[in-house]
């Protein structure tokens, strides 16, 4: 059986368990959301019943509360409690239990609208009879301080007007007392007590009525009779009020007793924990189905696999133990041993293109070891060309080189003059160095002067058919095969190369491919031979005219010096004169003109100074009667005098002795460099040494001037500073010149020039 359908086999195998746990784990997941929903929303309804009773139970309490003690905050508390218990409604109302059971939410709601309508009752029945007992006290007070008063005159034989008046103040204390009592305490007692006061207040007024004896005092107990008819109507409003607030209360008590115990507690709270129960058997039954599914279709897959899968091993095991000795052969080079795997899968299949490639390779490593020495030789020749300029040497090389890599008799490299004719020996190589025949030259209608006259390959196989070599002399030769190569360049003939065979009739392909090369090689060999020599002698003339144009700018420079020298500073001098002489003539000249006079002579010492300054600089006359080391002295004292300079000079006057050519140029690099520590640099002291070292003349300019940074200087800098021409007249001299600047640490030029002697004719 093929191993991609073995293969095949387990993967379905392995894609159809995942699938299954994958549904499965789909299922459970799915019952699981529901479930913890589930359990969510009950535990939501049970945390709400939770609340509501204790919202009923907080609102009872505190209706009682201000009905027995009528502070106003146990009103807010109970409207508070009513609210939040109405919140809750709500909440349940939009919960999953409204949609379960509607009708136990509206019976809820039904209860609590009826408990609010009774407590609302309850709370202005309450208001009312604070109103009332208010009332009941002040006409009270006002009815004893009546009574108090002397309105009747009682005879002096009769003396039960206090007695009777008394009476009359006992029973209405009697009577807000009772009413007060019952308000906090309803018992039959005291409406018995309260009875009892009013029949003694009726009585005991009746008495006082008959004790009056004129209108006034009648009209005021017809008086006192009215206020006590308002007490005795208050009174029983009052008792009549303590015993609706009883039966309100207890409906009040009893509709919340119905609703925390037969609704929420009977009825919520049991549907929301059975809710918890049957998510939780769900999600129990969910996990064992999940589980068991999962177990058994692992369990069956394992063993499926199991049963492809080893022995798809063992067949891919021995396949891949064979290949990889087979390869292991290979990478030690061994090519001969095939690999055996035995079937007719794909590792077979593989084993067999292994075969072909290992023997691919053995042909390829053949090959190779060719091409490798081909490269060996290609290499030597090359680092011949770029190693040495000695055409010869490595014409000869390539020679040799062609009668390895072509097994060929003898090899000649022949050189053409420049006009491409009359081709002469430059390299040979024979097979047999220590024995073989002398060289031929060749003739002018020989195959060698043929591929220099026409320039184009010419190979000849079977060279004893060939009529170039039919002759009994050429035949003694032994040729059997020749080719010869034109070497050119840009059209123009260089040369010939010339290869024979003396065991074989026929050049092969590769072998032509290798001998073209190793004429390309040659070609490059005589091309660059070539290019040296043009390079030398144009390097040579520019060096000439290089040093003609130096010589040229000295003389313009000397030129230009003796005309300003004859010329202007004459001129200045003389007009310098004149002015000392008006000055001299004319004394008495105002302050005004005397200033005047004076600054202009001044100005003109100044261009005189500058004037003689620009010829010294012109025409280092010092330089040729003094030599370099006095001249430069002789400058630099000049110097120091005019630019009031600190200056350092050392040199070894025996030691130097140079060309006219280098003087003037080492001369022009130090006054380079002086002349921009002077204006650019605004130098106070200089350094100036002169000395050699081995064959070497080395100048250093130091100064402790302002400096610069070098390497952000732009090419215009660099010209207008002189730094370009010190530098070029240093490599004119086959030397260096080195820049070295620090912002605020001064300037240093270090010049290294061969030294070459003056001859002894030349002047100085």
């Amino acid at each position: 059986m093929p191993i991609r359908f073995k293969l095949l086999v387990l993967i379905s195998l392995i894609f159809a368990a995942l699938l299954i746990n994958l549904i499965t784990l789909s299922y459970l997941g799915r019952t699981t959301l529901v479930a913890f929903s589930t359990i969510n929303d009950a535990n939501d309804q049970l945390a709400t019943a939770i609340s509501m009773q204790a919202q009923m139970r907080g609102a009872e309490a505190a209706l009682y509360r201000y009905l027995m003690e009528g502070v106003e905050g146990f009103a807010a508390q109970y409207q508070s409690q009513i609210k939040e218990f109405d919140n809750s409604l709500e909440v349940i109302r939009s919960s999953p239990l409204y949609r379960d059971n509607p009708a136990l939410v509206d019976e809820l709601m039904q209860v609590f609208h009826e408990a609010n309508v009774i407590g609302n009752q309850l709370l202005q029945l309450h208001d009312q009879q604070a109103g009332d007992l208010h009332d009941l006290i002040v006409i009270q007070s006002e009815l004893e301080n009546i009574l108090a008063a002397p309105f009747i005159q009682p005879d002096i034989e009769d003396t039960n007007l206090a007695d009777i008046v008394f009476g009359m103040n006992e029973s209405l204390r009697d009577l807000t007392f009772v009413v007060t009592t019952y308000l906090a305490l309803p018992e039959e007692a005291e409406r018995v007590r309260f009875t009892e006061a009013m029949v003694n207040f009726h009585r005991n007024l009746s008495e006082l009525q008959s004790l009056a004896a004129s209108e006034e005092e009648l009209n005021l107990l017809v008086s006192v009779e009215e206020q006590f008819g308002e007490i005795q109507n208050l009174g029983s409003r009052l008792i009549n009020g303590r015993d609706q607030q009883e039966v309100y209360f207890a409906n009040f008590a009893l509709l919340l007793h119905h609703a925390s115990k037969e609704i929420l507690v009977g009825k919520i709270k049991p549907q929301a924990t059975q809710n918890i129960l049957d998510a939780q058997n769900k999600l129990k039954e969910a996990l064992s189905l999940s589980v068991n599914i999962s177990l058994i279709t692992t369990g069956i897959a394992i063993l499926a696999s199991a049963s492809v899968t080893i022995p798809l091993f063992r067949q891919v095991s021995s396949g891949i133990l064979a290949l990889t000795a087979g390869s292991d052969r290979v990478a030690a080079g061994d090519f001969s041993q095939p690999v055996q795997v035995s079937g007719r899968d794909e590792l077979s299949r593989l084993a067999q293109a292994f075969n072909l490639m290992m023997k691919e390779l053995g042909n390829r490593e053949q090959r190779l070891h060719g091409r490798l020495s081909e490269f060996e030789a290609l290499q030597q020749i090359n680092l011949e060309i770029t190693s040495s300029l000695e055409i010869g040497q490595v014409l000869d090389t390539i020679a040799s080189s062609a009668i390895k890599l072509a097994n060929a008799a003898e090899v000649h490299i022949f050189l053409c003059d420049k006009e491409g004719i009359n081709p002469s020996f430059i390299a040979n190589a024979w097979k047999d160095m220590d024995n073989h025949p002398p060289k031929r030259m060749p003739r002018p209608d020989g195959l060698v002067a043929t591929v220099a006259l026409m320039q184009k390959i010419t190979v000849v196989n079977q060279a004893d058919e060939h009529p170039l070599y039919s002759s009994p002399e050429i035949k003694d030769w032994g040729i059997k095969a020749v080719a010869a190569f034109p070497m050119q360049l840009s059209g123009k003939i260089l040369g010939v190369f010339y290869i024979s065979y003396d065991d074989r009739n026929n050049f092969s392909e590769d072998e032509l491919r290798i001998i073209r090369l190793l004429v390309d090689q040659a070609t490059v060999a005589l091309q660059n031979a070539q290019l040296y020599q043009d390079l030398l002698e144009k390097e040579a003339h520019l060096q000439t005219l290089a040093q003609k144009l130096v010589n040229v700018q000295e003389e313009e420079r000397r030129l230009v010096g003796l005309d300003l020298h004859d010329g202007l500073t004459q001129l200045l001098l003389s007009v310098n004169m004149h002015l000392n002489t008006l000055a001299s003539l004319k004394p008495d000249l105002d302050s005004q003109a005397t200033a005047e006079l004076s600054l202009g002579r001044t100005r003109l010492r100044q261009a005189i100074q500058e004037a003689q300054q620009v010829v010294s600089e012109l025409r280092p006359a010092g330089i040729e009667e003094l030599g370099l080391v006095d001249g430069l002295q002789q400058y630099l004292l000049k110097t120091r005098e005019t630019r009031k300079w600190e200056i350092e000079y050392k040199a070894a006057p025996g030691e130097i002795n140079l060309a006219p050519a280098y003087e003037n140029a080492i001369f022009r690099i130090a006054q380079e460099a002086l002349t921009n520590a002077y204006k650019h640099g605004q130098a106070a002291k200089v350094k100036v040494h002169l000395h050699t070292v081995d064959d070497k003349l080395i100048l250093e300019v130091r100064d402790w001037g302002r400096g610069f940074e070098p390497d952000k200087l732009t090419d215009l800098e660099n010209k207008q500073l002189g730094l370009l021409s010190m530098q070029e007249r240093a490599a004119l001299l086959g030397g260096e010149c080195k820049i070295e600047s620090q912002p605020g640490r001064g300037t240093r030029v270090w010049v290294s020039i061969p030294f070459f002697q003056r001859r002894e004719d030349e002047p100085k």
